[in-house]
């Protein structure tokens, strides 16, 4: 690869990402402002562009819309949030990555970018980023959840059908107001929990009902579908749907058109379908529980949602957006949290997921009279490894089991264990040596 522009706020990242970089044969320019990196694009056009999203004068997106057409351009950041991966994705971005970027990530990187070349751009029109309301749990910087994000802001602006997985609190119907919110749909999202209608009430619950259509139907009513009309409609929890719910959900969907229970009039509604589940449909279509057919209709595009204890690098992520949000909510002046008990959450299994992450941050934080939620606010929230062993251990065997249990949690990724320990490269290598810990 010829030369690359590196454009990034951060001095320190420029330094690290040039000198990775340059070892594996490339030649990088660098740029700290946006409108420094457009001076060094247009003077000379680089093979591949590197650019920060958070730059104060604009981010990279200038950049972006400047040389998407003719050039890749790379989108970085700290942390992805579904507006950020679809304002990049849709403005023509190569790809979106976290920092810090390790190296197979970087590898595979170099090599699409080689053996793909100047892949052919689609005219999307300016970047307009979307204000950030709502979803915020809904962000990633570990590479699975960026994955995710980025499957939803290459499908949010179609039609296709969307099928989320992921178990109970990974935020399935958050992801889905994030697909409707960046699809840009005008009418309302509309949610059914797909367990809670009855085999009785299915073709009211869908289609709506017409007066005097059954004992007790005292006025036209509108189903689900009908009063999405325009928008998105969220089916949550469709593994555990009815057959009969199943069979007049396939309808609907592959005629696109229905009656309201009792009437005559057919309507053929603008409905963008997503659905939920935390279940094994494939499984389920084997042993005949699941309709094989209404799968393969609603999984156009399947979105798998990493459980919490699969993305542990995006628990310092969500924390600060959880603790914002409290702030916002109850004005209390929670400004952080302590190493200590990030090291605490970091460890934790999580078997609730984000759900449970946000429930135990609210409490926490509640419990909290000053700015930083310590160890000791979430105790009894969180289970406490701790035993009366640990009394007699020294203070570097405890230093040692610290490094050790942050390096497992984030899969030796040391610059997330840098910032969670609080620690420069250096400093981690060498209690990496000195204590003769061995990982990834």
């Amino acid at each position: 690869m010829q030369r690359v522009l590196l454009l990034d706020g951060d001095s320190r990242f420029r330094r690290e990402m040039k000198d990775r970089l340059t070892r594996r044969g490339v030649n990088v320019a660098c740029a700290g402002t946006a409108s420094e990196g457009l001076k060094l694009y247009r003077r000379g056009r680089p093979a591949c562009v590197f650019a920060e999203a958070e730059l104060p004068d604009g981010g990279g997106f200038p950049v972006l819309e400047e040389a998407h057409r003719h050039t890749p351009v790379v989108m970085v950041s700290e942390g992805f949030s579904p507006d950020k991966v679809y304002t990049a994705i849709s403005g023509g971005a190569f790809d979106c990555l976290s920092k810090p970027v390790d190296d197979p990530t970087l590898d595979g990187l170099l090599y699409r970018l080689r053996s793909e070349g100047d892949p052919p751009r689609v005219e999307t029109g300016p970047v307009e980023p979307i204000q950030d309301v709502g979803g915020g749990m809904v962000v990633g910087r570990s590479q699975k959840m960026v994955e995710a994000l980025k499957t939803v802001a290459a499908v949010a602006g179609t039609s296709a059908t969307v099928l989320i997985c992921g178990e109970s609190g990974t935020g399935k119907e958050l992801m889905a107001r994030e697909i409707h919110r960046a699809s840009r749909r005008t009418g309302a999202f509309v949610a059914v929990n797909c367990v809670a209608v009855t085999e009785t009430l299915t073709e009211s619950e869908l289609f709506g009902h017409e007066r005097g259509a059954f004992t007790g139907a005292s006025g036209r009513r509108a189903g689900c579908f009908e009063q999405a009309s325009h928008g998105t409609l969220f089916l949550d929890e469709i593994g555990d749907a009815l057959p009969g719910f199943q069979a007049k959900l396939l309808r609907v969907l592959d005629q696109v058109e229905f009656r309201r229970v009792g009437g005559q009039e057919s309507i053929r509604p603008d409905v963008r379908v997503v659905a939920a589940t935390n279940a094994d449909l494939e499984e389920q279509v084997a042993n005949g529980t699941f309709r094989a057919d209404l799968y393969y209709r609603l999984s156009e595009v399947t979105v798998q949602l990493p459980p919490l204890r699969d993305r542990l690098a995006d628990i310092p992520l969500l924390v600060r957006r959880t603790l914002g949000e409290i702030r916002h909510r109850t004005g209390r002046s929670l400004g952080g949290i302590s190493q200590e008990a990030m090291h605490r959450l970091m460890v934790h299994p999580w078997p609730g997921n984000v759900r449970e992450l946000q429930n135990v941050l609210v409490r926490a934080g509640l419990h909290c009279q000053g700015r930083t939620v310590q160890c000791n606010h979430l105790k009894g929230l969180i289970s406490d490894e701790s035993s009366d062993s640990e009394e007699s251990l020294t203070l570097s065997d405890v230093e040692r089991r610290h490094i050790e249990q942050v390096l497992n949690a984030t899969g030796w990724n040391r610059g997330m264990a840098c910032e969670i320990l609080g620690v420069s490269r250096p400093t981690l290598r060498r209690k990496i040596r000195d204590y003769g810990l061995i990982g990834g």
